[in-house]
């Protein structure tokens, strides 16, 4: 008999295929490779295991060495009739920590595991199914948080009270859009994440799309007439507005960059004028504007056909 068992080498039977031989053969060397194995005799036994697999992965060599294995043991020719020491037991070496590699989940056959360890224990062992109650993640819980437009121009820190109880604080980064979502580890209840859901709440003159934002902006008669220098809002703060003389209700004007700005792109701000005229609620104010009717003797009107 060849002086190395290679099937107990690699802990297959002898019966195992080429299949067997190959998924034991990468468990053990990934076992005891010496760049990553701090095993004792870890170099040793990476070479028992390549020798073992190069014989038995090649049908040739594999069926030579089946045939030696099978040659009668040589009788000896001087067997003493008594012995001084005590009859041991056949012991074969069983290496526990390959059968707990070979459990592990990322072996794509647990059937073949299976059978390789209850051949090398010499026994069938009765097959159970064993349901484990695996845990499912935890489904994140969603948050709403309303802001005005002005906080999305800016980093913003919020105080929430969170599902599980605690008060957090959280930075909503500038730019964030409605619908937008921010994920916080750990923060939902019973440990889950929390989606947090940014709305943005109506603004009573701003409208934010995308990253330009729309502001109708009224003046009055004579600012459009004349022209004027205005002060108008934004959400970073007022900015001087020239009016041009003979503004009309409709006129737009761009602010470059006054939108949302983000590393890569940039929004603009586009105020539309909207003329408006003072109520003439006193006698005098009242022949002010019948003054104008019959100095300009004109009407918004004229460029429309009418029947009457």
């Amino acid at each position: 008999m060849a002086a190395k068992d290679y099937y107990q080498v690699l802990g297959i039977l002898p019966s195992a295929s080429a299949d067997d031989i190959k998924l034991a053969y990468r468990r053990l060397a990934r076992k005891y490779h010496p760049d990553v194995s701090h095993l004792p005799g870890a170099e040793e036994q990476f070479k028992a295991v390549n020798e073992a697999y190069e014989t038995l992965s090649d049908s040739s060599k594999r069926r030579q060495y089946e045939q030696q294995q099978t040659r009668p043991k040589p009788t000896p020719t001087d067997t003493p009739k008594t012995s001084t020491q005590p009859a041991q037991a056949s012991r074969v070496d069983v290496d526990t920590a390959f059968f707990e590699e070979i459990s592990q989940p990322e072996i794509p056959d647990t059937r073949r595991s299976s059978a390789i360890f209850n051949s090398l224990f010499g026994k069938k062992r009765r097959e159970k199914t064993v349901e484990r109650k695996v845990q499912p993640p935890l489904e994140p819980q969603e948050y709403h948080l309303t802001l005005q437009i002005e906080d999305v121009f800016f980093d913003t820190i919020k105080a929430i009270q969170a599902p599980n109880g605690d008060t957090i604080q959280v930075r909503v980064p500038k730019g964030s859009s409605a619908g937008s979502r921010l994920r916080l580890q750990g923060k939902g209840v019973g440990g889950a994440d929390l989606s947090l859901v940014i709305h943005l709440a109506e603004h009573p003159y701003y409208q934010l799309i995308g990253q330009d934002l729309y502001l109708d902006l009224p003046i009055s008669p004579w600012e459009a007439a004349l022209g004027a220098h205005i002060l108008a809002p934004t959400p970073t703060g007022a900015v001087s507005l020239k009016i041009p003389p003979d503004s009309e209700s409709g006129k737009k004007m761009r602010l470059a960059g006054r939108g949302i700005n983000t590393s890569t792109t940039q929004g603009d701000m586009y105020i539309t004028l909207q003329v408006q005229t003072p109520p003439a609620t006193t006698a005098q104010q009242q022949e002010f504007y019948a003054q104008m009717e019959r100095t300009f003797n004109w009407s918004p009107r004229q460029h429309l056909k009418t029947t009457r």
